[in-house]
């Protein structure tokens, strides 16, 4: 039977990010004689990285692990620690290569009394098995690159969605995207907040499911639909893909964006029927969505929206 969980609470994008060196017959004389060359870059990338509401939550032997609250800001924050890597001259006879990938999980889990002090992201399975999937992107990405998975594209504006392009990675279980971090587009994306923030006027989705109910603002903008547990509201029902679509707030208004194989329906309130099936449409007054399948008896995928202008 079809079922469907909300995950409230902060967007978790993750990042790991893994510096090492190539060609490097005599690490030890060269991090002695050049003054720590590995240390000096992780600073420098963790400096960048804070720049875009990133959060340092591990310092590993030649790598960091860090987290964002949207996909834009870890994309744009990851280009940025590889330009900033990438200004540092290189040292004779041995090269240091950045490989950053990028998940998105689930919020943690509220812990329940007596769970201990221990660290957040070894207490929630939920984190450990995104930075583990995110350090399985960083090893496939090219020396240099940054590899995303398919959720984090999904959930990232159409201008960074532009940037990348499939890796075929047949050691992954999940899709792989190449982020192009050279491109121009990422010094023409604000790295914080979105332009739209100042443009009137503001608007609100309200999506409810039973008793449930999620609101979408202009500070909340962007919520992802699918199998995946790291979608905003996991859809476990057979109709459903892995990241099935996501409504994003723009200037245009609330835009649903449909990425599955089988289909979003839009209900609206006059009875009339929509369907989007990898293309986007304008969410306006009120009406039904599903996923996957027609408004039903046996259709469980389905919430009711609001849009509010004002």
């Amino acid at each position: 039977m079809a079922s469907i969980s909300f995950n409230k609470g902060r967007k978790t994008f993750v990042i790991s990010a893994i510096l090492s060196g190539v060609d490097n017959p005599c690490a030890e004389l060269i991090e002695s004689v050049a003054g720590q060359p590995v240390e000096r870059r992780l600073n420098r990338i963790e400096r960048v990285a804070l720049s875009f509401n990133g959060q340092l939550h591990r310092r590993l032997d030649g790598g960091l692990l860090m987290s964002f609250d949207t996909a834009d800001n870890a994309i744009l924050g990851a280009c940025a620690m590889q330009k900033r890597c990438a200004a540092v001259p290189q040292i004779a006879g041995n090269r240091y290569v950045l490989r950053i990938g990028i998940h998105k999980v689930a919020p943690d889990t509220p812990q329940p009394p007596g769970a201990g002090t221990g660290r957040p992201e070894r207490r929630n399975r939920s984190r450990r098995a995104g930075f583990d999937a995110a350090s399985r992107l960083a090893f496939a990405a090219p020396d240099g690159g940054i590899a995303v998975s398919g959720l984090v594209l999904a959930t990232a504006s159409p201008t960074i969605r532009r940037i990348a392009h499939a890796l075929h990675a047949a050691t992954l279980d999940l899709p792989v995207h190449i982020l192009d971090w050279n491109s121009g587009v990422t010094e023409q994306v604000p790295p914080v907040l979105p332009d739209f923030l100042a443009r009137q006027p503001t608007r609100k989705l309200i999506l409810t499911h039973g008793a449930e109910c999620q609101e979408l603002d202009r500070l909340n903008s962007v919520i992802s639909f699918g199998r995946d547990p790291g979608c905003d509201i996991v859809l476990n029902d057979a109709f459903a893909s892995r990241v099935h679509a996501h409504i994003r707030i723009t200037a245009e208004g609330c835009v649903l964006t449909d990425l599955s194989q089988n289909g979003t329906c839009l209900t609206l309130r006059n009875g009339e029927r929509l369907w989007a099936r990898n293309e986007s449409l304008i969410l306006e007054g009120s009406g039904v969505l599903c996923f996957g399948q027609a408004l039903n008896q046996s259709a469980a995928s389905t919430f009711s929206y609001e849009v509010l202008s004002h």
